[in-house]
């Protein structure tokens, strides 16, 4: 009889309660020689309902005939009504025993752990240990199991000891951080100066809370206010006042479910489950916590949490490799080379669904999101061993019924296997399988990032692979020229394969391979649209003179082919056409007296059986014409024409600095206003010569070097000249690939960029590929002169989206080639609507290039381009044009407001009502509000409803001066647009009464506008951009006033490439006078409160602020470049900051910082290895007064406050400060001790577990 399998369901196994429940049960499932398999969520709750979907998809792989018994451990499982679900499929399908954990089920038996009696036993401390009686209690959410225990162990402990219960003292919150400022603030303004003597605290969390915005108002913990709190977590235990807890049961409650289990199994039955909490008695009740804290940071191994090996260390660049690979061997080469980061286990697998290898499947919508396909393919398999029994394997597969099938293989001793999801918000690539053997250990944080890492690469890799594989079966399917309509090369080998019935009997087959003779210079002359109109006449001559039998073709840019049946070896069919070829183009030259079109043509006559031969005859006849045309520039050389000629001009050119430039206007595709302007090489000189004929005649000189210096020294002399033409626009300029500069050259070049680095940007090709090594070489070169770059001609030749990571630009320029009657083609929409999104995905522009008519105009507007270059819009000119053509300009702003409707949108425009109802405009299929005719004082209220969600924006006209309440609102805009999107020259007020959801975008304040925003009510803004902001405007803009006065909550999360929670990208006033606030800002480069860029002045007054920042470079307060004036009074404040160079509240770049903290709380937790908790800049000032800041810090060069030059000014008064920094620095301030004043306060500073000693000033009070 083979071994008894149970499973376990649960979410966020490395969570205290989980981690300690799943060690105590398995510990005793291995004792009863049970397999365990758990099926866990990355996370208990999601902030998002796609991301839900996806993480709680790994429930939809138990197959449940497989398990003797399972075991939900309910109340971790917090995914809106999934825990409902799985009850109800498991109540259907599954008959064996199943027990539910700390939490009621109408459905199975309950095993509830006691929260009751640790509880009692805290509150009764309170009393009979220190003497309170006054003692209130904040509680979690109401009528939850654990919320009424915790309730009627507070209730029976003080009527067992004689003392009222103060009901209307009773605050109930939802058991996190902001619950419990949230608290104090209730009690504060209900008690005023007669606050509690205690307060009793659910958990530790909502009791960090509490002593966090007491101590920001003056009270100190225990002196004034004592705290316990509940669950006994480190934080708490780490706490200034370390907080008086109770553990609850988790690793007892473990093993007795899994002797319920083995009891139930037998058919026999166990009593209730009983078990003590310890107790931890720190100094927030009074009590002394010194030996017990000392002994609790003392760890029981010597290695670090940074090491070379670990996910933590700082040599960690996972995520960077994984965004670098370009196939897919690479992609999964590169998860099996990081699998180190993890390697303390028995077995990994990486099992994705059918299909994986298939990126535009796996990046359709119609992928798998519910449940996992039937046949599994374990990608990845690797042992205990690192050097030993690991494999990339893509062949093989199981039936995922099976789940995984190590666990069906013979195995001495119990194991357990742990299955997480690999997902990207709904959608599902599959899952991990981990096993650590026999040991009973659960998952670990590191895992669960580690996983992350893998899902979001997967999504990069398959959406990037999509994209190029798109790009080869456009090209694939296209038969026909897209400028001419004749057969294209491969349009043209199918058409005479079969016209010829080429199937393996020889025919006789004439080719004319037919060559415009220096077409360059017709280009060069007289445009590259002439150039177009001379191969388009050429090619309706070749239309007309070919029969219907026959077949002709455009090869490539200025080459064609002809091909007939012949019936003779002579080929006379094919010299007729070129007679008549001669003649035709003869009476055209005619017509024309501004330049001759001149030919080449060779023929071919061969027996041919199959395609591989007609192609050798193809080939045949491109020599044939290639020899004649060497011939013929020998001979034009030969007479000082050609080559000859044209090195002794460009010789002449360059010494005389001969190169003068065009300027071509690109246009914002939403304004029509002039973004920036193309430089276009040109030469003071009476010969025509273009600009492609210079470059290769360069090239043969190798002074392509000199051709790029010119270049650059010409058109930044001439913007730096002609400053007041440009007006702070930008200017493009063409860089020669491979083509890099000496060292003296570019400190010339740098110095002449100063002032004007920001309007230049360099234009790359790909028509060269380069290696990693050089192209990184040159990104740095120009990352240097700080220098924005672009991709020309994207869309064509060596263009993929490997390409476009590697050069990480800020503006893709897509070719002209597919911008050619767009309009017309729903492939090269699909195509350059993918190429768009990816861009803007990853921060990047989009440019259409090559627009030649009002219908491709509309177009590539209606798709979404950023940016418009073309004829249509504006020719080069010698001059610096001002603007666009007004009628042109008109069409694009009319093309965008058509745009907007562009998904059958409707718009509902106001009309001075006072009320609005949400579900009332989406049953008519309203999509958009926009408020327009309110006088000053007018308000308008959106009314929603309880779960309704509604696709419907808010768009503010220009000049309103109104108040917009928002009621229970639930809002949603088009990609990338803003929820509400306020006018120009508007002052709106934002009323916000109960619960509001801004699911897909923020706010939009631009800098004419001003936003005020109050109400008692809450908003919740999620953004999941590229590029995004919260409140405020986009990342290239400034944003109007921004003033907070609301009573209520702000929640921001939000992730990308870049961005801003409040605030914008080129920032304005912020004004935060009140109010809670929780932001959460995940990505590469950002700013929680304020702006990237520019002098930035910041208040925070007068309320709670929880920021959690994970982005690789970035500052959660302040500007990443520019100056800072920031103030924090009256607030309680904390940060969790997590990348690679961050500041928590100041400048990254700035030259001027300065920070002023009076009567609050601030707190810094970081694990980042270049960080200031406070300062940055060169000129740091940071003024600490009657307040309390602890800084948490970890990281090679991560330090409490200070700055590069170390010369920061920290003044202290009657203040607690303790640092507690983790550092290779030695110091825990990045400033020298003589810059330091302390006065009357609490001082504690850590650096590497070594207590510093700095001198403090203690003053007399009289």
């Amino acid at each position: 009889m083979g071994r008894k399998k149970i499973a376990v369901l649960v979410a966020q196994t490395e969570d205290k309660m989980q981690h300690a429940f799943l060690s105590g049960f398995l510990k005793q499932a291995y004792t009863q020689n049970y397999d365990v398999c758990v099926f866990s969520m990355l996370l208990k709750f999601q902030e998002t309902q796609p991301r839900g979907v996806g993480d709680s998809n790994i429930y939809n792989l138990i197959n449940y005939s497989s398990f003797d018994a399972i075991v939900i451990l309910k109340d971790t499982i917090q995914t809106a009504g999934v825990a409902l679900k799985l009850e109800k499929r498991i109540k259907d399908v599954f008959k064996g025993p199943v027990v539910v954990v700390d939490k009621e089920s109408e459905n199975f038996p309950t095993i509830m752990m006691d929260n009751y009696t640790p509880y009692y036993d805290l509150v009764s401390h309170l009393i009979e240990h220190h003497g309170y009686r006054d003692i209130t209690f904040v509680n979690g959410i109401k009528n939850h199991p654990h919320s009424m225990q915790r309730e009627k162990a507070y209730r029976d402990a003080l009527r067992d000891h004689g003392i009222t219960v103060p009901e209307d003292d009773i605050f109930y919150g939802k058991y996190i951080y902001r619950s419990g400022t949230e608290a104090a603030e209730f009690l504060m303004k209900r008690r005023g100066n007669h606050m509690p003597e205690a307060i009793a605290c659910a958990n530790d969390e909502m009791a960090m809370g509490v002593a966090a915005k007491l101590t920001a108002h003056g009270y100190r913990i225990p002196e004034d206010v004592a705290l316990i709190g509940f669950d006994m977590t480190d934080e708490g235990r780490a706490c200034p006042k370390s907080i008086t807890s109770a553990e609850k049961p988790s690793a007892p409650c473990g093993e007795y479910t899994a002797r319920w289990v083995k009891a139930r199994l037998d058919g026999t039955h166990i009593g209730e489950f009983k078990s003590s909490s310890p107790e931890f008695f720190g100094s927030s009740c009074g009590c002394d916590d010194t030996k017990v804290i000392t002994d609790s940071i003392r760890r029981n191994n010597w290695t670090t949490d940074v090491s070379v090996n670990s996910y933590k260390s700082n040599y960690n660049h996972f995520m960077d490799d994984l965004l670098s690979t370009s196939d897919m061997n690479d992609f999964f080469g590169t998860i099996f080379q990081y699998v180190y980061q993890i390697r303390d286990f028995e077995s990994l697998s990486i099992c994705m669904n059918d299909g994986w290898n298939d990126p535009v499947k796996v990046n359709s919508d119609a992928y798998v999101t519910t449940g996992y396909t039937t046949k599994m393919h374990r990608v990845i398999r690797c042992g205990s061993d690192p050097d030993s029994g690991n494999v990339i394997d893509f062949d093989d597969e199981f039936d995922s019924k099976l789940m995984i099938p190590d666990m069906w293989a013979p195995h001495e001793k119990p194991q357990t296997y742990f299955f997480t999801p690999i997902h990207f918000n709904e959608k599902s690539y599959g899952y991990v399988v981990i096993s650590y053997g026999d040991e009973h250990k659960a998952l670990n944080e590191d895992f669960r990032n580690w996983v992350t890492n893998v899902s979001q690469g997967m999504m990069a890799f398959y959406r990037q692979a999509s994209y190029a594989s798109l790009l080869k079966k456009l090209e694939a399917t296209q038969v026909r020229d897209q400028l001419t309509g004749l057969y294209n090369y491969k349009g043209f080998i199918e058409k005479a394969t079969a016209r010829f019935q080429l199937n393996g009997e020889k025919r006789k087959v004439v080719i004319v391979a037919v060559d415009i003779f220096r077409i360059k210079e017709i280009n060069s002359n007289f445009g590259r649209r002439t150039g177009d109109q001379v191969i388009c006449s050429l090619s309706r001559i070749i239309q007309d003179i070919t029969l219907d039998s026959e077949i002709c073709s455009r090869m490539c840019n200025d080459e064609f082919l002809f091909a007939a049946p012949s019936e003779d070896l002579v080929g006379m069919r094919g010299k007729i056409f070129c007679s008549n070829l001669d003649e035709r183009l003869k009476d055209l030259n005619r017509q024309n007296d501004s330049y001759n079109i001149n030919i080449m043509t060779g023929l071919s006559v061969r027996e041919v059986a199959d395609q591989d031969e007609l192609e050798e005859a193809v080939n045949e006849a491109i020599g044939i014409k290639n020899k004649k045309k060497d011939t013929a520039m020998a001979v034009i050389s030969k007479q000082g024409g050609g080559d000859a000629g044209w090195n002794r001009l460009v010789n002449q050119i360059l010494d005389e600095n001969r190169i003068i430039y065009y300027f071509q206007p690109i246009v914002n595709a939403r304004t029509g206003i002039i973004y920036a302007y193309e430089a276009l090489m040109r030469f003071n000189i009476n010969e025509k010569l273009s600009p492609m004929d210079f470059l290769e005649s360069a090239e043969k000189l190798g002074r392509l070097a000199d051709v790029e210096y010119a270049t650059f020294n010409n058109v930044i002399s001439h913007l730096k000249k002609y400053t007041y033409l440009f007006n702070g626009k930008k200017i493009f300029i063409n860089s020669i690939p491979g083509c890099g500069l000496d060292q003296r050259r570019r400190s010339i070049l740098t110095r002449l960029l100063k002032g004007v680095n920001e309007q230049v940007v360099v234009e790359f090709t790909e028509e060269t590929q380069m290696k990693d090594s050089e192209l990184q070489q040159l990104k740095d070169s120009y990352s240097q002169m700080r220098v924005e770059t672009a991709i020309d001609d994207y869309g064509t030749g060596y263009s993929n989206v490997d390409n476009l990571m590697r050069y990480m630009p800020k503006y893709v320029k897509i070719d002209r080639v597919l911008m050619k009657d767009i309009h017309k083609s729903t492939q090269k929409q699909h195509f350059v609507r993918n190429i768009i999104e990816y861009a803007h995905d990853n921060d990047i522009l989009a440019l259409a290039e090559g627009v030649e008519n009002t219908n491709e105009l509309k177009e590539v507007i209606r798709l979404g381009v950023d940016l418009i270059q073309g004829f249509y819009t504006g020719r080069p000119e010698a001059r610096i044009v001002e603007g666009i053509a007004t009628t042109i300009k008109n069409e694009i702003v009319q093309y965008n407001q058509t745009t907007l409707n562009r998904y059958g949108s409707k718009i509902y425009i106001t009309n001075g009502e006072s009320k609005l109802s949400l579900v009332t405009l989406a049953t008519d299929k309203y999509t958009q509000i926009r408020v327009a005719g309110y006088n000053q004082g007018d308000i308008l209220e959106i009314i929603g409803a309880d779960g309704f969600k509604s696709n419907i924006s808010i768009d503010v006209e220009d000049g309103q001066t109104c108040g917009i309440k928002l009621s229970n609102v639930n809002l949603a805009s088009e990609r990338e647009k803003p929820c509400i999107n306020i006018g120009e020259n508007c002052n709106v007020t934002l009323v916000l009464a109960q619960d509001n959801l801004l699911r897909t975008g923020g706010i939009r304040v631009p800098e004419s506008s001003v936003l005020t925003v109050r109400g008692n009510g809450d908003i919740d803004i999620d953004v999941n951009n590229g590029k995004y902001f919260g409140i405020g405007n986009a990342i290239n803009e400034k944003h109007g006033d921004l003033i907070f006065e609301q009573d209520g909550r702000v929640t921001i999360s939000a992730s990308g490439l870049r961005g801003v929670g409040i605030g914008s990208g080129r920032g304005g006033n912020i004004f935060i006078n009140r109010g809670s606030y929780e932001l959460e800002l995940r990505g590469q480069y950002g700013v929680g409160i304020g702006s990237l860029s520019g002098d930035r002045s910041i208040s925070i007054m007068k309320c709670n602020l929880s920021c959690i920042f994970m982005n690789t470079t970035g500052v959660a307060i302040g500007a990443i470049s520019g100056n800072t004036d920031i103030t924090i009074a009256n607030t309680a404040l904390k940060l969790e900051c997590g990348g690679t160079e961050c500041v928590g509240v100041g400048t990254m770049n700035g030259s001027r910082c300065n920070v002023a903290v009076a009567t609050s709380s601030v707190c810094v937790e970081s694990l980042t290895s270049n960080f200031y908790g406070m300062g940055g800049g060169t000129d740091t000032n940071i003024t600490i007064d009657h307040a309390d800041y602890r800084a948490t810090l970890q990281g090679s060069a991560a330090f409490a406050m200070g700055n590069a030059s170390r010369n920061a000014v920290i003044r202290c008064n009657e203040s607690a400060v303790h640092t507690d920094v983790r550092n290779s620095a030695g110091s825990d301030m990045a400033t020298e001790d003589r810059h330091i004043t302390l006065k009357n306060g609490t001082y504690e500073f850590v650096n590497n577990g070594i207590s510093l000693y700095r001198d403090i000033e203690y003053t007399m009070m009289s």
